[in-house]
């Protein structure tokens, strides 16, 4: 039996061990109250049966975000991933864990979801998608974006750190980006650049999301240096113009710091003088977010809505804003996760908008996992994404 490799909610709770066990705040930066209303929100079982379909090859993972590549096709992308068989509901005493893996999966609005195709290294080991050059490095994937039929990775670059307590003994060292020059072809034929950022990542850590407009790529970060009690890890926003991504031109990206609007006018959003660059002094948009989230439109609600579960929590909030740096509401919760179990470990909760059908719905996953390894192997159920459809109203 392989011993468990940090899954990525140990990287989630490990946050929490220098931090005082405070109450975490529900206030935002402004008195924004959102403009959206629940209308209902059901489990979405069609999409969990997908990640279930296989009884062999790709039996289970965490992250799942997902990144549209075309208005065909989007890319689901996964941390820790469980490569082996499913007997029952049992995984065989040899199934391997490698540290990321992707999925292919077809898209058409308004119809039946199709089925993944998952993505991994295959060989005896198994291996991640995306590999350090370095052995003592693995990486975790960010948020990602698609321009010019390119797909841009966010990888969090990992290593071991014996000097922490078990089972805790790892670091985020960095980040990265990958960019991959033909995202459809098959996996063994992709075209890689990697870009490290050259981040201390246990202070600032970039692409907990990604979005863009006609002109920019906006980054939102987890800024660890400002964490405060529970909230550890308060998002800033940079950004950087499409051009300059595209060409892994990091060094010009900039910061967004409130000047002292409080308007949502478009021209005060357009204000350059909102932009530094350096991320001290940066605004906090909101402090309660997680490492893992995403930001994004939804159909037949105007701006912008951030899907997020606080680390060591067991509901989703959503905030609602008309800019990508807000100013954000008051975080509003849309689901209590059913899980009772203490032993079982939720995060990660994010959107998938290119999978909603209709207007206002929103499409979201959130992961699941044990704090006792043996359970993955007792109870295969436990280690895959898990999805709900939430309809949005605007007010």
């Amino acid at each position: 039996m392989k011993p468990f490799k940090g899954a990525l909610s140990l990287w989630l709770i490990a946050s929490f061990l220098p931090v005082c066990a405070a109450q975490v705040s529900n206030k935002p930066d402004t008195a924004d109250s959102a403009s959206v209303t629940i209308e209902n929100i059901k489990p979405y079982p069609e999409l969990d049966s997908l990640f279930r379909r296989s009884s062999g090859g790709w039996i289970g993972a965490d992250g799942a975000y997902s990144i549209p590549l075309s208005t065909t096709k989007t890319i689901w992308t996964f941390g820790d991933t469980w490569i082996g068989r499913i007997d029952g509901n049992r995984r065989s005493a040899n199934c391997a864990m490698i540290n990321n893996s992707a999925a292919i999966q077809s898209i058409a609005k308004g119809k039946r979801l199709h089925p993944l195709q998952f993505l991994w290294s295959p060989g005896d080991p198994p291996l991640s998608l995306w590999k350090s050059e370095e052995p003592k490095f693995y990486f975790w994937p960010g948020d990602g974006i698609a321009l010019d039929e390119k797909l841009f990775v966010f990888l969090h670059k990992i290593t071991a750190e014996k000097s922490k307590p078990e089972p805790f003994q790892f670091r985020t060292v960095s980040d990265c980006v990958v960019r991959i020059d033909n995202p459809l072809a098959p996996s063994a034929e992709w075209q890689m650049r990697y870009s490290d950022l050259g981040n201390d990542a246990e202070k600032l850590e970039y692409g907990t999301a990604t979005i863009c407009d006609d002109k920019h790529v906006y980054i939102y970060c987890s800024d660890r240096s400002r964490q405060d009690g529970l909230n550890a890890h308060p998002a800033i926003l940079c950004r950087l113009s499409k051009d300059d991504f595209k060409n892994h031109h990091f060094n010009k990206i900039e910061y967004y710091k409130n000047n002292g609007a409080e308007t949502n006018s478009i021209a005060s959003r357009e204000r350059d003088s909102d932009w530094v660059l350096n991320p001290k002094g940066s605004t906090i948009i909101f402090p309660d977010a997680a490492p893992e989230m995403s930001v994004t439109r939804v159909d037949g609600i105007p701006g912008f809505i951030a899907v997020y579960m606080p680390p060591l929590s067991k509901e989703i909030f959503i905030r609602h804003a008309m800019a990508p740096q807000g100013p954000w509401s008051d975080r509003i919760k849309i689901y209590d996760c059913p899980e009772k179990d203490d032993g079982i470990l939720l995060y990660s909760a994010k959107a998938h908008q290119e999978l909603a059908r209709e207007p206002g719905e929103l499409v979201v996953t959130y992961c699941r996992n044990s704090k006792d390894n043996k359970m993955h192997y007792k109870d295969a159920s436990i280690y895959f994404p898990q999805a709900i459809r939430v309809k949005l109203k605007s007010k």
